[in-house]
């Protein structure tokens, strides 16, 4: 399947580099040293419902080491870290950052770690509901290079917020950030049914300091949350194109229109929808140019599977069609591109939760309809850039993804 996935992907970032050259060209990049995202998750609550209540992890008297890959180097690096669904202050004892061992996932290099701080100060208190970034780090950095994040969390932290890709964070008790290897070698995941999520407690996101540096950011579903965003940057690096990185912000599951915690055990993991967090997660990022979209399908097909249906509101085409009008209108009025993926063919994707023996979710015709009608007024009638999906499609059964690529 990885391998699937990657052909997808690739295909898709080969799409979208045709369209990016004419606009992000050597030559036409500012000299100016700027912040830009150069690896990103995008954050979610982590708690787990049952029975109406709502159980989160924590961390306590705990070392995290994170490892993350860059998309875009530079001279200085920071940090962000959210507590945007916390209920108390996020309390950081201490931060450091290495440059990532070749052995292991948890090894660091020797004499490359170095102390993160915050305001000077190498701890740092995080109110409820916010995020910060740290104090620029004087370390040159490569794109495509790993780094590894150490945090330290001496007081009790429940495990409220955190990111579901784009890296691997492994726990050991007690401060052990400069500890050159941690002795567990299992990351932090949480798996239900066929999909494992890979934790990343707070961190969320790393940005570099360099000549002419800008982003552009991966926004949608669980068909954008994998590799493609490191696909992008290394052929727009292979063009020359070596200052621009691509931020994955993209959430398995996540709807366009609503948000639908308490739906199931796990539906909260689905993120807030799309035009709640458009601003945080897109708007926000440091040195944005552009915003690639893919989402909208889940709305269609959450409320026809079996575990969710009645649970969760239906929504129209023309819902999901204002809903993109304000996704468009948010990033036009910060000067920033916005390209549209259309909804890919589905046909033969089938799936089943929480050990079912029966698919929770099977093709129809009429949500294929309505995957229509949305294509359509993106194609034609959005004004913004649109990016056909239909390559993918079967040339037999145009509702069906080829079989040579990923359903999802």
């Amino acid at each position: 399947m990885r391998s699937l996935k990657k052909s997808l992907c690739v295909l898709l970032c080969a799409v979208v580099c045709l369209g990016l050259f004419p606009l992000l060209t050597p030559e036409a990049e500012a000299a100016e040293k700027t912040w830009a995202a150069s690896w990103s998750t995008a954050p979610i609550n982590t708690g787990y419902y049952y029975n109406s209540r709502v159980y989160t992890d924590f961390l306590i008297n705990a070392s995290v080491r994170t490892v993350i890959q860059t998309t875009v180097g530079g001279e200085k690096l920071r940090l962000r870290f959210s507590n945007r669904y916390g209920s108390s202050a996020l309390n950081i004892a201490a931060v450091r950052i290495a440059r990532t061992g070749k052995r292991s996932d948890t090894e660091i290099i020797d004499g490359t770690s170095l102390p993160v701080t915050f305001n000077g100060s190498g701890s740092v208190s995080i109110p409820a509901g916010q995020t910060i970034y740290s104090d620029a780090v004087d370390m040159h950095t490569e794109s495509f290079e790993k780094l590894s994040v150490s945090v330290y969390y001496q007081s009790f932290s429940a495990m409220a917020t955190g990111g579901m890709t784009n890296a691997l964070s492994y726990v050991e008790m007690g401060n052990v950030i400069d500890e050159k290897t941690f002795s567990s070698n299992a990351p932090l995941t949480l798996t239900s049914g066929t999909i494992t999520y890979h934790t990343t407690p707070f961190l969320c996101g790393l940005d570099t300091w360099g000549e002419g540096n800008s982003c552009i950011v991966w926004f949608g579903d669980s068909t954008l949350a994998n590799n493609s965003p490191y696909y992008l940057a290394e052929k727009l690096y292979l063009a020359g194109i070596t200052n621009v990185g691509v931020a994955q912000e993209a959430i398995i599951g996540n709807q366009l229109l609503h948000d639908i915690t308490g739906a199931t055990n796990i539906s909260n993991l689905y993120g807030e929808a799309g035009v709640t967090r458009f601003k945080e997660d897109v708007l926000d990022q440091s040195g944005v140019k552009a915003v690639f979209v893919k989402i909208g399908l889940n709305d269609i097909l959450h409320p026809l599977t079996k575990s969710m249906h009645g649970l969760i509101p239906q929504a129209t085409t023309d819902e999901i069609i204002a809903g993109y009008r304000q996704l468009i209108s948010m990033a036009r009025e910060k000067g920033i591109d916005i390209y549209f993926f259309g909804r890919q063919a589905w046909k033969g994707y089938q799936r089943s939760f929480y050990g079912a023996e029966e698919d929770d979710l099977v093709w129809s015709q009429r949500a294929d309809d309505m995957r229509a009608v949305v294509n359509n007024w993106l194609r034609y009638y959005s004004g913004a850039e649109y990016i056909s999906t239909d390559p993918l499609s079967d040339p037999q059964d145009k509702a069906r993804i080829y079989a040579p690529y990923t359903t999802d």
